[in-house]
């Protein structure tokens, strides 16, 4: 274990540091096309403090013109590709898309390398039939709903079914661990399942769920919600342009001022919603362009309007990893719908101007080890631009350097104590758990910050790392 007590001072460095980009895609096919980096800075809100502003970035970290090499319509029976859904699981991704020729939906698997498996057309009416969504399905007889997933190789075939669930009505939902489904239980209350399994159930004291969309007729559609750790639902209203919280712990809607508290769209039917592992909740506007928000779990703007350049705007589909927003849209190239991804992040920027920010990088550096430099390098051309590698990559680092992937990154409920702070003294620790790969061996490095708060701002205490 090494510790390094610093004296410089950073707004938020930690994370500006530890959560850039997530795994880099090195090699992969002439159709990657990295975007250049674009920042936009949105404010959290300040009510409380306004002497301590935190500044929150968003960055795209690279475009994928033709995610999978090339057309998503891999038999030719598409005949009106329309719109679609996503979702990623252990690497790969399941895509379901609407032929609004015929009125079904097909089932496509694939990876940044190429598009596997298409499934034959899925059926379904009313809580009738088959319903596709991304990786799971759901599969509704006699009233009982049946869940599985889709196998990569082939998406005709069909994962091991849950149980049977009697359903008299029925909310498809996205949730942090996966796709699910909420159906009215016993006695006035409502049950989420995930993987065929009942998670928790709620009660709904004000008849929320009555504004809730059911999702069942539009499987494309992300626009419910549920933050399982946190036991909160964020949904677009039925026929409303604004979105709702209920906290499923108390059954009650979040208020403000005695109102139930909103966030305010455009437009209902071109929004899509989706969470993060840290409680945060994206919001993402398409049509004209596609604009992205951010909103703490209280409904609070943290950063908004930034707008990420698609070929499509009109039509997107959304989803998330531990560290990043994926964008999706579709477009015809040589006649042929073919996908496009953006890898968008979010950051916490340094304050001050960009010489300073350099200064107190540098210092940073020199306290840390020969690896911290090397694991850092990355992090640093991510945050600062074409500008680091002549102020700070040249002087610190060796042209070799581990590729790296961020695991996970985590607020600390343990604070470490120092001497010779004052009583009561905000103290935060974060900590970023990080893949190395180097000369083909893997290590994995967990990085500690603490940050001290002081009237003009978050400065780094100290940080630590082992293997």
């Amino acid at each position: 274990m090494k510790k390094i007590i610093l004296g410089g001072a950073v707004s938020l460095l930690a994370l500006s540091i530890i959560s850039g980009c997530g795994n880099k895609e090195e090699g992969k096919k002439k159709e990657a096309v990295k975007a250049t980096v674009q920042e936009v800075k949105g404010e959290k809100n300040t009510k409380k403090n306004t002497d301590n502003l935190e500044q929150t970035s968003f960055k795209i970290l690279e475009t994928i013109k033709q995610f999978g090499g090339g057309t998503v319509n891999l038999n030719q029976e598409i005949k009106t590709p329309g719109s679609f859904y996503v979702s990623e699981k252990n690497g790969n991704v399941f895509l379901t898309i609407r032929d609004d020729m015929y009125g079904n939906y097909r089932e496509v698997s694939g990876n940044l390398e190429k598009w596997k498996s298409i499934s034959d057309g899925f059926e379904n009416n009313y809580l009738v039939g088959q319903y596709p969504r991304g990786y799971y399905f759901f599969d509704i007889e006699n009233k009982k709903i049946t869940s599985g997933h889709f196998y990569f190789s082939n998406t005709n075939t069909q994962g091991q079914q849950a149980g049977s669930v009697p359903v008299n009505d029925l909310y498809l939902v996205n949730t942090s661990k996966s796709e699910g489904f909420i159906t009215p239980d016993v006695e006035n209350r409502y049950a989420l399942y995930v993987d065929g399994e009942k998670i928790l159930d709620f009660q709904d004291i004000k008849h929320i769920m009555s504004r809730v969309p059911r999702q069942t007729q539009s499987l494309y559609e992300s626009k419910v919600f549920v933050d399982i750790k946190q036991k909160k639902m964020y949904f677009i209203g039925e026929n409303t342009n604004e979105i709702n919280q209920l906290d499923l712990g108390t059954g009650k809607p979040l208020f403000a001022t005695g109102e139930m508290k909103k966030i305010e769209i455009n437009d209902n039917s071109s929004t899509s919603i989706i969470g993060d592992a840290n409680g945060d909740l994206y919001v993402v506007q398409s049509g004209d362009k596609v604009i992205v928000s951010l909103y703490d779990h209280n409904l609070d703007l943290v950063a908004g309007n930034f707008e990420v350049p698609v070929q499509n705007p009109k039509d997107v589909a959304v989803s998330v990893t531990s560290s990043e927003l994926h964008i999706w849209d579709m477009y015809m190239f040589e006649l042929d719908p073919t996908i496009e991804l953006i890898r968008v992040s979010k950051s916490f920027s340094l304050t001050g101007n960009k010489e300073d920010n350099q200064k107190i990088v540098s210092e940073v550096l020199k306290a840390g080890s020969k690896k911290d430099k090397e694991t850092f390098r990355n992090y640093l051309v991510n945050d600062f631009g074409e500008e680091a590698k002549t102020h700070l990559e040249e002087v610190f680092f060796g042209t070799n350097f581990p590729s790296y992937e961020i695991v996970d990154i985590v607020k600390s409920d343990k604070v470490l104590s120092f001497a010779n702070l004052p009583a009561g003294a905000e103290l935060e620790t974060y900590n970023a758990t990080i893949s190395l790969k180097d000369n083909g061996e893997s290590k994995r490095l967990v990085i500690s910050v603490t940050l001290y708060k002081e009237k003009d701002g978050w400065k780094v205490l100290s940080f630590d790392e082992s293997n």
